[in-house]
């Protein structure tokens, strides 16, 4: 969660984590001596110290991944497990099954608190969790629904809740989507066709929209309070607080774009071959570099000037954004086309 690890699990059942900062690796589960061959194994990283790990054939597992023990296995008489989400602090866990039932459980025990029968003929997917809600997506009518969780004031240890859906939030239809979720804050945001919209748990409501039409790109800023959005040759920037927008540059066409890691600059890949624009949010200022080169993607170092250029035909350059000069880094491959590069947070490795 915090783009420091990677937790993979290998063809023999076990699940090791990688430092990606100095390539040590750790066992955090063993190879599972009963586990078929080869099967299919999906892995759930949730907020706090929990992994849950699903064998194909199997119950879910819960791991902790600070002591590497097994805290629970789940079980259900009412169908498959399908999705999983946690509040931010992990104290809560909750599970969709594949027959329309949410589960939720108090973690570490893993103790069943509530059982919500959202839809009985369709498979309802857990979407976000908060401390005294959650909301779930899917069901025989596509919609977002808000559960509320008196648990504070009215569970009890060995009691299970039986809940109904506190509110429809919101109609969705094949091209709309949740796009994520803020727990914290107590919102969730939905895309649409005509932009962004930033909907609050507790009463349903929408505090803010984001307009921005036919976007074919869209950024959130590195703190979460704008998005920039690329439509008609422009670059827009939108405010989520209030829906408030600006013109930020003009003559903008782009497909992809990287933030510098302090927000303060974006840029961006353009439809026409050979394009790199360099956009200041903050300035409203935007001019390109002179690349040459058809680019396929973009990253940045952490001083925020030094931009990696990945181009299609083969080749990575690193940029100085502030004097417009290049050096050729790596010349690429002899065969085969580079589509993609990444910076690993410290900035040692490409």
């Amino acid at each position: 969660l915090a783009g420091t690890e990677v937790i993979a699990a290998h063809d023999d059942g076990s699940v090791w984590r990688w430092d990606l900062a100095d390539g040590d690796s750790t066992c955090l589960v063993p190879t599972s001596g009963d586990a078929a061959e080869e099967s299919r194994i999906d892995l759930h990283r949730l907020p706090g110290p929990w992994l849950v790990l699903h064998r194909q054939g199997a119950p879910p597992e819960v791991w902790d991944l600070r002591s590497r023990e097994r805290r629970a296995i789940l079980s259900s008489d009412y169908g498959e497990f399908r999705s999983f989400a946690a509040t931010p602090n992990g104290a809560l866990l909750a599970a969709g099954l594949s027959t329309g039932f949410l589960l939720v459980y108090r973690m570490p025990e893993a103790t069943e608190i509530a059982r919500i029968e959202a839809d009985p003929s369709e498979e309802i997917a857990v979407r976000a969790v908060g401390e005294d809600w959650l909301v779930t997506a899917g069901g025989s009518e596509p919609k977002l629904c808000a559960w509320r969780l008196p648990l504070k004031a009215e569970s009890k240890p060995g009691k299970r809740l039986e809940l109904e859906p506190d509110r429809e939030i919101e109609r969705l239809d094949e091209a709309n989507s949740l796009v994520g979720a803020d727990p914290v804050r107590g919102s969730i945001y939905v895309a649409d066709r005509d932009g962004l919209s930033r909907i609050r748990v507790d009463t349903g409501e929408v505090d803010a929209e984001v307009p921005f039409g036919d976007a074919h790109a869209v950024w959130f800023e590195p703190g979460g309070a704008t998005v920039l959005a690329a439509h008609a040759g422009a670059i827009r920037s939108r405010r989520l607080v209030d829906g408030g927008h600006e013109l930020i540059a003009r003559g903008a066409d782009p497909f992809a774009g990287a933030y510098s890691p302090e927000g303060r600059v974006l840029a961006w890949i353009g439809q026409e071959p050979a394009t790199v624009g360099i956009l200041s949010t903050t300035a409203g200022h935007a001019r390109t570099l002179d690349v040459r080169q058809p680019v396929a993607d973009l990253a940045w170092a952490r001083d925020g000037v030094t931009l990696y250029c990945a181009h299609t035909m083969g080749g990575i350059a690193v940029w100085d954004t502030r004097k417009n000069v290049s050096r050729a880094v790596w010349k690429g491959p002899a065969k085969g086309l580079l589509n993609g590069i990444a910076l690993s947070p410290d900035g040692e490795r490409l």
